[in-house]
């Protein structure tokens, strides 16, 4: 029996979100009615996600090939991923964040100003939730624009694109994306990874080669 089962939380409320791959919002809803931290949160909310692939998969939507192509494109820019991202649904800000830490990847991560964080100070005289969409997109891409080429743009099951880097600031002003909740940018024909964390924090991992991992500065 998983925590899940026995934590008294109204899953009738969460998994309609959990089948909708609304992990973010179930997480903050867990947090809400438990007080837990973060990891807590998502211990929970990863065995409740997995009791439920295994009872009703049925209701569970179907992976979207581009979903498929960029778990397959991370997978061989951090081979060892496989140990805890073994489904596209799997693919988290802090599961790759912590896989490209344990690849020996030079991880320089970016915490902006947030008054909900345990550690709440940041770079910058600006809360996290005070910027704006386009705002806050030259703030996370101002050391290392966006390359050209294709690029997956993934916003914690909410959203999937497929756009240019070249039109990226473009693409995300026309729709709207969500910038504060969890993002993804997994670059098709580069070795780039950019995360953006619904916390306030932000990354870019670029792997020169399958053997040495590395993240600009």
């Amino acid at each position: 029996m998983t925590d899940a089962d026995t934590t008294p939380l109204d899953w009738n409320a969460i998994d309609p979100l959990i089948f909708n791959e609304r992990k973010i919002l179930a997480m903050r809803t867990i947090r809400e009615a438990t007080g837990c931290g973060i990891r807590e949160a998502l211990k929970l909310l990863d065995d409740r996600y997995h009791t439920l692939r295994e009872r009703h998969p049925e209701r569970f939507p179907q992976v979207h090939p581009d979903l498929i192509a960029a778990h397959a494109q991370l997978l061989a820019l951090l081979p060892n991923t496989r140990r805890r991202i073994t489904a596209p649904s799997d693919m988290t800000v802090d599961r790759i964040w912590e896989s490209a830490s344990e690849a020996g990847a030079l991880v320089e991560s970016v915490m902006l100003p947030n008054p909900w964080r345990s550690t709440p100070a940041g770079q910058g005289r600006k809360d996290w939730e005070d910027y704006g969409t386009l705002e806050l997109f030259d703030v996370v891409f101002r050391k290392h624009p966006p390359v050209p080429g294709p690029v997956w743009v993934i916003g914690c099951g909410l959203f999937l694109y497929s756009v240019q880097g070249e039109q990226l600031r473009e693409f995300v002003a026309a729709r709207q994306c969500d910038l504060h909740d969890d993002v993804l940018f997994i670059w098709q024909q580069s070795p780039r990874i950019s995360l953006i964390h619904h916390e306030g924090a932000f990354v870019h991992i670029v792997v020169p080669s399958r053997s040495d991992a590395v993240v600009t500065s």
